[in-house]
């Protein structure tokens, strides 16, 4: 019998990175499998806006639990797009501000591969156990209740899957990169923003 192919957590190689702060456009979807079509969705904005087809854009991409409407296997879905330098954009393209911070990133190889979302919780304890904490907020990722961070605060504050209610707070996420031909998928979580 084949043993399942598990994904490679990358845990001797956590590190803290900072994520420059930058405009997004954002794309939301609740089904079940909305991480296609809001991928879809940010190929065919960067189509409609003129960008070449082979831009090597970032999307960064979260399950969205501060929008109680996971029912009948949908849930809810939030990317955000880094919209290229000098590229105008119009009031109706959905577009804000990213604050960025300080993140601690947690690669995943072979991401699609056994239990991937287990490496939220790795990426807590981790973050626990380095000192970070105390300075969190209350969320839920993947379904994993976990922390957050934010510098200011030592009281839990309950934030649903956004891990942001203002400025100085950011959110956890996703992001699916290839390096040296292989797919990754890294995590990050804020622990200073």
């Amino acid at each position: 019998m084949d043993k399942q192919k598990e994904p490679i957590f990358h845990l001797d190689e956590i590190e803290i990175v900072t994520i420059p702060r930058m405009k997004v456009a954002v794309f939301d979807r609740m089904s079940k499998e909305p991480e296609p079509e809001t991928g879809g969705m940010a190929v065919k904005w960067l189509a409609d806006h003129g960008v070449a087809p082979d831009y090597p854009y970032k999307l960064l991409g979260f399950d969205n639990y501060g929008h109680l409407e996971t029912m009948n296997g949908r849930r809810r879905y939030t990317q955000y797009l880094a919209v290229p330098d000098g590229l105008s954009v119009d009031e109706e393209d959905n577009v804000m501000m990213f604050g960025g911070g300080r993140y601690a990133r947690l690669m995943i190889e072979d991401p699609f591969t056994g239990d991937f979302p287990s490496g939220w919780s790795m990426l807590m304890k981790w973050a626990r156990e380095n000192g970070y904490r105390d300075k969190g907020v209350t969320c839920l990722i993947k379904g994993i209740k976990g922390r957050c961070w934010k510098s200011s605060e030592t009281e839990p504050i309950p934030c649903g899957g956004r891990c942001w209610n203002s400025s100085e707070q950011a959110p956890c996420f996703e992001e699916i990169v290839t390096r040296s031909g292989v797919q990754y998928m890294d995590f990050y979580l804020p622990v200073i923003c």
